[in-house]
């Protein structure tokens, strides 16, 4: 196979499956994959909150960004949460700069369980989807 094909082939892989950051083909050098917004901060709960209602809250995030937001519990399917209004008295905190608060509704949860808070990020350009962890709480 001529190496101008076997070379594309080789980056075009690494394009596929790239997610962040940069890639490195042999001999191609550094590919970047795109910058992603990093997970907002958890404002309520806080991250590794303890303690948590066991659902029927609003969840709030620093900043609104992502495609969804879904709470996970080891072994569970990812729950996706709605958009809501934000909880009146605002948080205290400082949105990241250029966001908005996100708040979230929470339903239901199973109590004396552990959830992961994930953001995900739809494909963009070359990179694949991404999800990312924004952080946990644990249910009372």
């Amino acid at each position: 196979m001529n190496k101008h094909v076997t070379g594309f082939l080789a980056v075009s892989a690494l394009l596929a499956a790239c997610s962040s950051g940069t890639a490195t083909a042999p001999g191609s050098g550094s590919i970047a994959c795109g910058t992603l917004v990093a997970p907002p901060p958890m404002l309520i709960p806080a991250n590794g909150a303890t303690g948590v209602a066991d659902g029927n809250f609003t969840m709030v995030l620093g900043a609104q960004v992502g495609t969804s937001i879904q709470l996970v519990a080891p072994g569970g399917s990812p729950i996706t949460l709605a958009s809501t209004s934000l909880p009146s008295p605002a948080p205290s905190a400082t949105p990241v700069p250029g966001g908005n608060f996100g708040s979230y509704a929470v339903g239901p949860l199973q109590s004396a369980t552990t959830y992961t808070v994930q953001v995900y990020f739809a494909a963009s350009g070359p990179c694949a989807a991404q999800t990312e962890a924004a952080g946990t709480f644990t249910t009372k």
